[in-house]
């Protein structure tokens, strides 16, 4: 089946002498995988900066139910990037957000919505000039109601616990060691507060920001058997200190 739709690329494994497989999120039938030929030729049928992890394409593909690969017909870009490969800050933070939204996919069907969202979110890493230290954080709870557990906020003021098991706030401390103390669950729910495109309007502590980072990272493994640990947030939290 031929099949047009946008995509973003979440990994490339190089394979012979000037092909590459892609694992490809697409708009219409999710994450996919596909075989493209010819990248590294003198005259590519693909441009090799199209190859690369977090490019926005458009393609054109035979799509075979019957196998777990793909191949790439015609592939150019849906969005040519102006600054986000070429800043150290945004380059890690792309790849943290990949990586994230790859480990928490339980399944290859098509969602819109989520599709949307990653890809509106790198072309906001693209274009923006404002600061970011807030951004894998606000990610990571946005993801997090795509997939199916939105965290709730707070009922009112005070002092609550998050609970991570339960994914809520609780007046007392639970009767286990997932949860978070009341001052960082006040940051959580000032943080839940705001878009994910108005995170800099808030001024949160490197420290609270790390804490809440791995505390989210932990909530998502609580929720998602499949969810395997993840290695680029350490050089993001060297990155954005």
């Amino acid at each position: 089946m031929l099949i047009k739709t946008r995509g973003i690329v979440f990994r490339q494994i190089k394979y012979g002498e000037s092909s590459f497989i892609l694992d490809i999120l697409t708009e219409s039938e999710g994450l996919k995988s596909f075989m493209v030929h010819g990248v590294r030729k003198t005259k590519p049928s693909v441009a090799p900066a199209l190859v690369q992890v977090m490019s926005l394409v458009e393609l054109v593909a035979y799509d075979k139910r019957t196998t777990a690969l793909g191949k790439i017909k015609e592939m150019k870009s849906a969005w040519p990037y102006r600054h986000l490969p070429f800043s150290v800050a945004k380059s890690a933070i792309g790849q943290f957000l990949l990586e994230v939204t790859r480990h928490a996919l339980q399944e290859s069907e098509a969602h819109p919505e989520l599709f949307e969202f990653v890809y509106e979110t790198l072309v906001y890493l693209d274009e923006t000039e404002h600061q970011l230290a807030l951004y894998p954080v606000l990610y990571l709870l946005e993801l997090g109601r795509l997939i199916g557990f939105q965290i709730q906020p707070a009922p009112h003021p005070g002092n609550w616990y998050f609970d991570l098991q339960e994914g809520q706030f609780s007046a007392s401390a639970p009767y286990h060691r997932y949860y978070l103390e009341p001052a960082l669950s006040g940051t959580l729910d000032q943080v839940m507060q705001v878009s994910l495109f108005a995170g800099h309007q808030l001024a949160i502590p490197k420290a609270a920001r790390k804490e809440l980072l791995e505390h989210l990272l932990l909530f998502y493994q609580l929720h998602l058997d499949h969810f395997g640990p993840i290695h680029s947030h350490h050089i993001l939290a060297t990155i954005l200190k």
